[in-house]
């Protein structure tokens, strides 16, 4: 092999660990948007009732944002929690306030 397909390839590499890293972020923001959009259009949530909640949601998944990036990078190598299981907990919350709001 050649030195440019080698880092071709470890380029490759250190993009899928960015975004595996990143997963639980992504998650966050994607279940974020979902509660807006089922809040409004689904549950028909009044506008000030659901900009005042938003705002406590939106403190809710900045939790998860400050548990994904940590202070350090030894987290996801330790094995303490994998990305899953802070995915499925970014998931299992968002279904949970979705419950609440439909009861």
């Amino acid at each position: 092999m050649t030195e440019t397909s080698i880092s071709k390839q470890k380029a490759g590499t250190d993009f899928f660990a960015q975004i595996k890293k990143q997963q639980v972020i992504l998650t966050a923001g994607i279940c974020l948007i979902v509660l807006a959009v089922v809040f409004k259009n689904v549950l028909l949530v009044p506008y000030d009732i659901l900009m005042r909640d938003m705002m406590v949601y939106i403190i809710v998944y900045l939790g998860f944002v400050t548990f994904a990036f940590g202070t350090d990078d030894v987290s996801y190598k330790s094995g303490n929690i994998s990305p899953l299981a802070g995915d499925l907990l970014v998931v299992t919350i968002t279904l949970a306030i979705i419950a609440v709001y439909a009861l």
